[in-house]
């Protein structure tokens, strides 16, 4: 397990996910692209929308700590990007997006590969902030999601 690790299975497992793959199929006719990215929203382009967007994140509190190996627990910020010109369908899709971003970290809590290799353990949506009442975005919308995880570090 890895920090690193985990941000790469974010990026990939998600918009994989059945349902989630389903949901951008449904609403845009194209697969969810996934980054590791540190990019303002702005300057992401419409061609690579709908996008998952990845950066490393926070650390909080080690929930075991020694000199072989340390479980500290880390806030991954995860922000779903879409274009969706119809304002009431965007709040639709939000509140189908919080629900399905939940179920698939229920579906794959140690963010496991297919090797069934775990990448970190209980991942799931701490909290989730959308653009609501940011109407200088629109047509664009997003979602940042906090995913909390616990992951191990090894010494060397």
């Amino acid at each position: 397990m890895s920090l690193d690790l985990m941000l790469e299975r974010v990026k990939t497992l998600l918009p994989e996910d059945e349902g989630l793959a389903a949901w951008a199929q449904q609403h845009f006719g194209k697969p969810i692209q996934g980054f590791k990215a540190n990019k303002p929203f702005q300057q992401i382009h419409s061609s690579e929308l709908p996008a998952l967007y990845v950066v490393t994140g926070n650390g909080q509190n080690a929930l075991e700590v020694g000199n072989e190996m340390q479980r500290p627990e880390v806030t991954v910020p995860v922000a779903f990007i879409w274009h969706e010109q119809d304002p009431e369908k965007a709040v639709q899709q939000s509140a189908e997006l919080v629900d399905l971003m939940v179920q698939a970290l229920m579906v794959r809590p140690e963010l496991a590969d297919d090797e069934q290799d775990p990448a970190c353990e209980e991942a799931h949506v701490a909290r989730f902030q959308t653009d609501a009442g940011n109407p200088t975005g629109q047509p664009r919308h997003w979602i940042q999601f906090e995913i909390s995880a616990i992951y191990e570090v090894f010494q060397p």
